[in-house]
Formats: structure tokens, C-alpha cells, sequence
């Protein structure tokens, strides 16, 4: 996916790349975020719910940022935003949940900024020089039903 990425800033089209969440859905870092918000919201679903009866509310992780692990993501894509959006079901005893993944991030080089120890200088200049053109990058996830694991749940 890194490969792909590159070309389509090489492409200077500038328009957004869209990247098909399956490459992204198991990675660690990506992972790490998303469990933590389902496990938040279904905490906060059992304790909103305890006076009987079901309830119902909506969930918004707002955008947070996440270091992207797997090799071809961190050389890819590196950081990014992520935000995870759903609907939370309790009677006080369980909660269903659904939910939905979003990530974006702005496809650029930064003067300055080193990866791997590699200076990233000369490849923001090819921006510069019309040879290259920054991009918004953005993946989606369906919506996914939620049994307690994200990585069970969007298998």
C-alpha cells in the first residue's frame, strides 16, 4: 500500500486517495485506539443503564491521533486520525453495539522530518517544484457489529 500511496503523490493529481480498510483493520496501533473506545462506551453503556429497562445512546470518539504499526503502514501512512462512530444498546446487564471506522490523514512530506534516519526534505520539495502533490488520505470501515473484540468483530 506504501507503493501505492507514493505513486499517487508522484501522480500530482492531489486529489484524495481512498484506501480500503482491509489493509488497514488489523493493524496494532489502529487496533489499540478502537478497542479502547468500544471497551469505554461499553462501560459507560452498563453504568448508564442500571435503573431497568433498555437505553440507548450514540457514540463519538471525535478524531484522535494513532502511530500506524505494521511495516508497509508505519512506511506508508505513519500517523494518522482516527475516528470511531456507533450505537450502543444496554438493558444494565449487556450492551450490542454497532460501529463504524474513519481514518484520515494529510498525505505531505514536513521539511525537517526524518523517517528511518532518511531526511524527508527533498521529497516535500517535490511538491514544491510541481512534481508532486499533496493529498488527503481517507479509509471506511462498514459498520460492524460489536461481540466484545474488534478483532472478532470486523473479521
Amino acid at each position: 500500500m506504501s507503493a501505492e500511496l507514493w505513486r499517487h503523490y508522484r501522480d500530482a493529481s492531489g486529489t484524495k486517495y481512498d484506501v480500503n480498510f482491509n489493509y488497514l483493520k488489523d493493524d496494532p496501533g489502529l487496533r489499540k485506539v478502537v478497542q479502547g473506545q468500544l471497551d469505554d462506551w461499553q462501560a459507560q453503556a452498563l453504568t448508564s443503564c442500571q435503573s431497568g429497562g433498555a437505553c440507548e445512546f450514540k457514540a463519538d470518539s471525535k478524531w484522535l491521533g494513532v502511530s500506524l504499526k505494521t511495516p508497509d503502514n508505519k512506511v506508508g501512512i505513519g500517523h494518522a486520525q482516527v475516528r470511531v462512530t456507533g450505537n450502543a444498546l444496554s438493558d444494565g446487564k449487556s450492551v450490542g453495539m454497532t460501529f463504524k471506522v474513519q481514518v484520515y490523514k494529510d498525505w505531505n512530506f514536513d521539511k525537517g522530518k526524518t523517517a528511518f534516519s532518511v531526511n524527508l526534505s527533498r521529497y516535500e520539495a517535490m511538491h514544491e517544484y510541481g512534481y508532486a502533490q499533496e493529498f488527503a488520505m481517507t479509509s471506511s470501515s462498514p459498520v460492524y457489529g460489536y461481540n466484545g473484540m474488534y478483532a472478532n468483530s470486523c473479521g
